[in-house]
């Protein structure tokens, strides 16, 4: 039975000790749990968890030796962990997408030790760079604010503009398209098997989806057969038929927005509109995020009808017709309201993707 100094003695045992023990069996060869298993003999109920003796040994078998208590501030960046930080800034002067490993790999430098220098002392942190459509050029920087400028004027002069503008613009939707990566997660309980996803032939045939926003949502949408492209007549088709939908319930002029594709600026088209009285917002080359369908629209419709294979365009187009419904009705697709504050956005960044 242990006696009350046994006891005492195995209480005045720190963590920084309990630490300097797993680093001796570390040393001697043995492994994790044995070393976990001297502690719990050695101080029963105080004993460090097992882990927390894994954490050490994986630190240890980075190369990281340093079982200390550092507490408060910089106190444990000296001489030499500036020194490594002056390493680490150099690589990241030659590349900032170094994984820890390849770092540590280029540096010499224990990943343990790379980890608490670039976050504790340099303050940085791994982030996914931003994805945009293209290079922007100053001109077509300096365009896109112009063109801004007067959208968000003409907005300003007659908010009611909005209330009457129509959106258009044509996507890729495919028979078969596999879900994205985060929509494969699922609840397990401890012990339950993972379930398979079977991978299915990439994407499935596509069809182009040429679809109209209004202020409260998808308004009007064509599912076009599958050898059939937007060009000029099929555009003004599609108007066409926009206009005898949407214009029951509309008496106002429309305010057009879609992009400078060529069938839309086709001379057909623009004399279309001079017959039909339709006006048109100005919209800027190469500026996706400055039309709803793109920034608020056909990535959220897709995510919504991928992981099944439709059998043809019938069932595709049952599927969209569902989305579309629920959709409009809770409100997932009125990013036509956003205009305003997108054009405010670009103004302020100077022409920047938003």
């Amino acid at each position: 039975m242990a006696t009350n100094k046994n006891l005492e003695g195995r209480n005045s045992i720190d963590v920084v000790s309990q630490r300097q023990i797993i680093k001796f069996m570390y040393l001697e060869g043995h492994s994790a749990a044995q070393a976990h298993r001297r502690l719990v003999k050695v101080m029963t109920s105080n004993a460090l968890s097992q882990t927390t003796v894994k954490e050490w040994y994986r630190r240890f078998n980075n190369g990281d030796f340093d079982v200390g208590e550092h507490r408060g501030g910089d106190s444990k960046f000296g001489p030499e962990t500036d020194q490594r930080s002056e390493i680490i800034q150099e690589a990241f002067r030659e590349s900032r997408s170094w994984s820890l490993t390849s770092l540590s790999a280029k540096t010499g430098i224990p990943k343990t030790t790379c980890y608490d220098i670039i976050k504790k002392k340099l303050n940085m942190s791994k982030i996914n760079a931003k994805w945009v459509p293209r290079e922007l050029t100053d001109d077509q920087k300096n365009m896109r604010v112009d063109y801004a400028r007067v959208n968000l004027r003409a907005y300003k002069q007659q908010p009611s503009r909005l209330e009457h503008t129509v959106a258009i613009d044509e996507t890729w939707v495919n028979l078969y398209r596999p879900p994205e990566k985060d929509q494969t997660k699922i609840w397990l309980a401890t012990g339950e098997k993972r379930p398979s996803v079977v991978a299915k032939s990439r994407f499935g045939p596509k069809l182009i989806l040429l679809l109209a926003m209004d202020f409260n949502g998808i308004c009007y949408y064509e599912l076009l057969g599958q050898h059939e492209t937007v060009n000029h007549s099929r555009y003004i088709q599609f108007l066409n038929n926009l206009m005898d939908q949407w214009g029951k319930n509309h008496e106002h002029t429309i305010w057009l927005l879609d992009d400078n594709a060529r069938p839309h600026r086709h001379s057909s088209v623009e004399a279309w509109m001079d017959q039909h009285s339709v006006e048109r917002w100005i919209q800027p080359p190469y500026s996706p995020d400055l039309s709803p369908c793109d920034y608020g629209c056909f990535h959220q419709l897709k995510r919504r009808i991928v992981g099944v294979a439709y059998p043809d365009a019938v069932a595709l187009r049952k599927a969209l017709n569902e989305e579309i419904m629920d959709g409009n009705q809770h409100g997932r697709y009125q990013s036509v309201w956003n205009l305003p504050e997108r054009w405010q956005a670009v103004i302020n960044s100077q022409g920047e993707y938003v």
